[in-house]
C-alpha cells in the first residue's frame, strides 16, 4: 500500500513537471520572432564599383503572434547572398514601429561572423555567392511589434553581368539557435559597366548632417548639377518630399516627418544622378 501511494505520489509530481515545461515550451514558441517581409525594393539595375540601397519592410508572419507583452525583448537578424567580391556597408540603421506608438524604437544592425556561418550551414549560398549577416547591438523592445524598416547598402565590385541576391531575417529561437524565419526568392538585378560614371556619380553630392535632427544641406561638388531637383522616400517606397529647381548648395527640411531612414533621390533633367539615404534623428 505504501509503495503504491508513493508511485503515485511520483507519477503526479512527473505530470506536474511535463506540464510545467509544456507550458514553458508553449510560451517560448508564442514569444520567438515569427517575421515575413513585406517589401523588398532592390533596384533592378546598378553600376559596378559603386553601390545601391535596398529597402526592406518586413511584418509578423500572420496574425498568430500579438506580440502585445510589454517589455518583450529580442535580438534581431538579418542576412544578404551576395557575389562574392561585395559587401555590406556595416552598421545597419533599423526602424522598429510599435501598435503603440511611444514604443516605437531604433538602433542599429552590425555584421555578425557566428550569424553569417550560421546562413550558410542552414541555407546555404550558390556558387560564387556568400552570406553576409547581421545582428542588432543590443536586445530590442519587440512590445506590440507592429512592423520593421530598414536599409542596406550593398557595395559592388567590378564585376559586371546578372546576379541574383536573397535576404534573410529573424532572432536566435528558445534554444538558443538562429534561424531565419523569412528568406526572400532570388531578387535580380543587372550590373553595368558605367566606365567610370558610376563612381563619378556616387561623389557628384555631398549631403550633411547625416543623421540630421530636421535639415540638411544637399551640395553639389561637380558645378555642372547647378541646379537639380529632390525627392524623399520612406523605405515603404511613399515620396514624403518634393523640391524642384534646387541650387547647387541648398538646406533641405524634414520637418513634421517621423525619424528614421529616408532616401534621398537626386535628378537632373534626364536621370537620377544621385541617391543617398538619410537618417532623421
Amino acid at each position: 500500500m505504501e509503495r503504491t501511494t508513493t508511485m503515485k505520489k511520483l507519477k503526479r509530481i512527473f505530470l506536474n513537471a511535463r506540464n510545467a515545461f509544456s507550458v514553458i515550451l508553449i510560451t517560448l514558441i508564442f514569444l520567438a520572432g515569427c517575421y515575413e517581409f513585406t517589401h523588398v525594393g532592390q533596384p533592378e539595375e546598378a553600376h559596378n564599383n559603386s553601390y545601391f540601397d535596398v529597402d526592406l519592410v518586413a511584418h509578423e508572419d500572420d496574425g498568430d503572434n500579438d506580440w502585445t507583452t510589454e517589455g518583450l525583448q529580442d535580438i534581431g537578424l538579418f542576412g544578404a547572398m551576395i557575389p562574392e567580391g561585395w559587401t555590406v556597408e556595416d552598421s545597419i540603421y533599423f526602424q522598429i514601429v510599435s501598435t503603440d506608438t511611444t514604443l516605437n524604437n531604433d538602433g542599429y544592425l552590425v555584421h555578425d561572423e557566428e550569424h553569417s556561418q550560421m546562413l550558410e550551414d542552414s541555407i546555404g549560398s550558390n556558387e560564387g555567392y556568400y552570406w553576409w549577416g547581421a545582428s542588432t547591438t543590443e536586445e530590442v523592445d519587440m512590445s506590440y511589434f507592429d512592423s520593421l524598416y530598414f536599409s542596406p547598402r550593398i557595395v559592388t565590385d567590378e564585376q559586371v553581368g546578372t546576379f541574383y541576391l536573397r535576404y534573410a531575417i529573424g532572432d536566435p529561437d528558445y534554444w538558443d539557435r538562429y534561424p531565419a524565419d523569412d528568406v526572400t526568392d532570388p531578387q535580380e538585378i543587372q550590373i553595368i559597366d558605367a566606365s567610370g560614371i558610376a563612381s563619378y556619380k556616387r561623389n557628384a553630392f555631398k549631403v550633411y548632417p547625416n543623421p540630421t535632427s530636421g535639415e540638411f544641406v544637399v551640395n553639389a561638388v561637380d558645378k555642372q548639377y547647378e541646379q537639380v531637383n529632390l525627392e524623399v522616400y520612406s523605405l515603404s517606397g511613399k515620396m514624403v518630399k518634393k523640391v524642384h529647381n534646387v541650387d547647387s548648395e541648398s538646406s533641405i527640411s524634414l520637418s513634421g516627418l517621423n525619424k528614421g531612414v529616408y532616401i534621398l533621390k537626386i535628378y537632373n533633367e534626364k536621370e537620377i544622378v544621385g541617391s543617398e539615404r538619410i537618417i532623421l534623428k
